[in-house]
C-alpha cells in the first residue's frame, strides 16, 4: 500500500485519496452499501456510506446514535420518523439532501431507483 492510500494512523486519520471502487461492500436487505471512510477511520467522528438501494426496498425501523444526512442523487427516499407512536413521514428528491438527528427513530423506503451519499 502506498503513502497516499493509507488509511489510519495509531493518532490521527491520514488525508487520502477515496476511488469509486474504494470501501468493503454490503449488501443489506436488497440494498449494496459500500462503507467509504469507517467510523474508526474518523476516530469515531463520522462515517461515510455509499448506497444503492433498488426500488421497493427498505430499511426497517432503527436508530443510529451518530447523525444521518443523505444526498439523494437519483430517485426518491422516503423516510419515516417516529415519535412515540406517530409517525412523521417526509422525502427527499433527486438533488435534494436528508437530515436525520442522532438517536432518531426513522424507517427507510424506496419509492424508486435510489443513489445516496451518507
Amino acid at each position: 500500500m502506498n503513502q497516499s492510500n493509507q488509511r489510519v494512523s495509531p493518532n490521527r486519520p491520514m488525508p487520502r485519496r477515496i476511488t469509486s471502487s474504494d470501501g468493503e461492500l454490503l449488501s443489506l436487505l436488497g440494498a449494496e452499501v459500500r462503507l467509504k471512510i469507517t467510523s474508526r477511520e474518523a476516530l469515531g467522528a463520522y462515517c461515510v456510506c455509499e448506497g444503492r438501494l433498488p426500488p421497493g426496498s427498505f430499511v426497517p425501523l432503527h436508530y443510529h446514535a451518530e447523525v444521518e444526512a443523505f444526498i439523494v442523487l437519483k430517485g426518491t427516499l422516503e423516510l419515516l420518523q417516529m415519535k412515540g407512536a406517530d409517525a412523521d413521514p417526509f422525502s427527499g428528491e433527486a438533488g435534494e439532501m436528508a437530515f436525520i438527528p442522532s438517536n432518531a427513530c426513522t424507517v427507510s423506503a424506496i419509492r424508486a431507483a435510489l443513489t445516496y451519499n451518507s
